[in-house]
């Protein structure tokens, strides 16, 4: 499973409009899975294409070889006001990640705490400009004003298949241990620390042969997201 360098393909039906290359998802959503894409997409420069959250349409990835991160998105607003689109498949820069989970919650928390807003009804709305090769990120208030906007360089490439990497529903845990460095676990856990509902635990799965002795990849799970952490991470 690859995704090719050409634009994806937009896709229509008879009664709908072509799907975009855009993603508008409430506030709290917004920064929750950007928050939970940075644990995992690299800062190495060297290979752009693992630095971007790769929205397939439906969920979110991110990878840096050794962690895989996945956030599946809502299929429908929370609440009748709040908006929800979700477009066809494209590459969300760190930088806009980072720009949402950063600047956005700070400016926006600091109304809250003023009375002059409240984020309900907010969403973050990202657009990729094909011709232009650029992702723009923007705050969107209840009535569907642009708040806020920003726009940041884009990728093209192969985004790795690392959804074949996460085990099926019906695969059974080992019954095994690992040990595995923290430096690579610290950040996914701090994002289920600060995410997840008070008092919520996050569970940690190993798949694989256990009567082999062979290594296998963690599974992650808490705060809404899902985390992979590849077997050569482990302490020998």
């Amino acid at each position: 499973m690859t995704m090719t360098t050409e634009a994806p393909e937009q896709i229509t039906t008879d009664n709908a409009a072509p799907l975009l290359p855009v993603l508008e998802i409430p506030l709290s959503v917004a920064i929750q899975s950007a928050a939970a894409m940075l644990t995992s997409a690299s800062k190495d420069t060297v290979t752009p294409i693992l630095t971007v959250a790769h929205f397939d349409g439906a969920e979110l990835w991110a990878t840096d070889r050794y962690k895989v991160a996945r956030f599946p998105l809502p299929t429908k607003p929370a609440k009748e006001y709040d908006r929800l689109e979700l477009g066809t498949e494209f590459f969300i820069p760190r930088a806009a990640l980072e720009w949402v989970t950063k600047i956005v919650a700070k400016s926006l928390r600091y109304k809250v705490a003023l009375g002059t807003m409240t984020d309900t009804g907010y969403t973050i709305r990202y657009e990729h400009d094909t011709d232009a090769l650029t992702v723009t990120a923007s705050v969107v208030d209840m009535n569907g004003k642009t708040e806020r906007s920003q726009a940041f360089d884009g990728e093209w490439g192969d985004f790795p298949p690392v959804a074949r990497l996460f085990p099926a529903e019906d695969a059974e845990p080992a019954a095994m241990t690992q040990a595995f460095d923290p430096s690579y676990m610290i950040e996914i856990l701090n994002y289920c620390k600060k995410y997840a509902d008070r008092g919520a635990p996050f569970q940690m799965t190993f798949y694989g042969d256990a009567g082999a002795n062979k290594m296998s990849p963690a599974l992650i799970e808490g705060a809404g997201a899902s985390f992979l952490i590849q077997p050569n991470l482990i302490l020998r």
